[in-house]
């Protein structure tokens, strides 16, 4: 999936000039953080583009994750379980241990960012859905309802593919697994990264009030 593909609604991490959205108090997010580690560029301090780096993920400032070094190209997939956690850092390291670059955001900022997408999504699917319908001249009976972040659920036809689902509207819906971005480092550098988080649910015990 190329990044430049998906249409994030604003910067997944902001700059120090908005820190009055970090200071916002959140309810912290208890379920699992899905993060692929792509690529890095414009690393400081970095001696030369052989030299092998990683990436170290802290959890409310706890490790929970590390890549194999790698010449800042990746494509390492790791999936982390997390309980009422706030926030998230991304370091970048050289093969020595010396830290080049990082960045942390607050995991609610990536909960409503991906709210956004994937309502964008359906939104944009449900438009092509219409339009066609109307060209067609047939009833508008196929639609796409999103059930969680990261899943849609689409009327399909006998053959199992979304019923006279647009293309563009197929991969858009296909797209919505998380989010690709670029996330500016300080003091400077960019990581490439996809996000998704999956909430836990917990359901509630029924009472029952006869003896």
């Amino acid at each position: 999936m190329e990044s430049d593909s998906l249409s994030v609604p604003g910067p997944l991490v902001h700059s120090s000039s908005s820190n009055s959205l970090r200071s916002v108090t959140r309810r912290p997010l208890t379920g699992q953080i899905k993060i692929t580690l792509l690529s890095a560029e414009n690393l400081p301090g970095k001696k030369s583009h052989k030299t092998d780096t990683y990436v170290v993920i802290r959890i409310d400032g706890v490790q929970k994750g590390k890549t194999k070094p790698a010449r800042s190209k990746w494509n390492e997939t790791i999936e982390i379980p997390i309980e009422k956690a706030s926030e998230m850092e991304l370091a970048v390291y050289d093969k020595s241990g010396s830290i080049l670059a990082l960045q942390w955001f607050k995991l609610w900022e990536l909960e409503d960012e991906l709210r956004t997408r994937v309502r964008m999504l359906r939104d944009a699917a449900q438009a092509e859905v219409a339009s066609l319908s109307d060209a067609l001249g047939s009833p508008r009976s196929h639609h796409v309802k999103s059930s969680s972040y990261n899943g849609n659920d689409m009327s399909t036809s006998r053959s199992g593919e979304p019923a006279h689902l647009p293309a563009a509207a197929a991969a858009a819906a296909a797209a919505a697994d998380g989010i690709e971005s670029w996330l500016e480092l300080e003091p400077s550098g960019e990581l490439q990264v996809r996000l998704d988080y999956t909430a836990n649910v917990k359901r509630k015990k029924r009472v029952s009030y006869i003896s």
